[in-house]
């Protein structure tokens, strides 16, 4: 059986966030650890991209608002 949970470490413990279907107490179990990557704002994004790939990508955009502009 495998299960995807929530839980919170600390302490150097791993505390899951609501009881766990199916495991019995002292049960030997396997964990794999995802680190769910941080939502972070625009902001962010400052200085990811160089000035010529954010020219490029301001005009990729503009011809995009073209396109739906003609369009409508």
């Amino acid at each position: 059986m495998t299960q995807t949970i929530e839980a919170i470490y600390t302490g150097k413990i791993i505390k899951p966030l609501k009881p766990i279907k199916g495991l019995k107490e002292d049960q030997r179990i396997e964990i794999t650890i995802y680190i769910p990557p941080k939502k972070e704002g625009i902001k962010a994004l400052a200085n990811t991209m160089s000035r010529e790939e954010a020219i490029a990508m301001g005009k990729m955009i503009e011809a995009e608002f073209e396109k739906v502009d003609n369009g409508w």
